[in-house]
């Protein structure tokens, strides 16, 4: 049971999350990122190199086990790769 709710669940949901956010879209939504990409491009740095220093700080501050620390570094240094590999090729795993 758990297998399934991993395997198919769980990509259904996410599909239909995107589905329902996607319908909410408008034209006007597109024009204005494209009017102003310095809030895509903070939100891109942000992600991509402010979430491993916050992920370096917690792992020192709070002295976190290797295994714990190790998760946390790929959640950080990875972020998109679990959504990815979702979306790309759901039956593959």
């Amino acid at each position: 049971m758990e297998n399934i709710m991993l395997t198919v669940g769980i990509p259904i949901i996410l599909a239909w999350v995107m589905f329902c956010v996607g319908l909410s879209l408008q034209v006007a939504d597109f024009k204005h990122a494209i009017n102003f990409p310095g809030k895509i491009i903070a939100g891109l740095l942000a992600q991509l190199v402010g979430l491993p220093i916050i992920a370096f700080l917690l792992i020192q501050c709070f002295s976190l086990p290797q295994p714990v620390a190790a998760g946390l570094w790929l959640l950080a240094l990875a972020p998109w790769w679990r959504f990815i590999k979702c979306y790309h090729s759901p039956l593959s795993w």
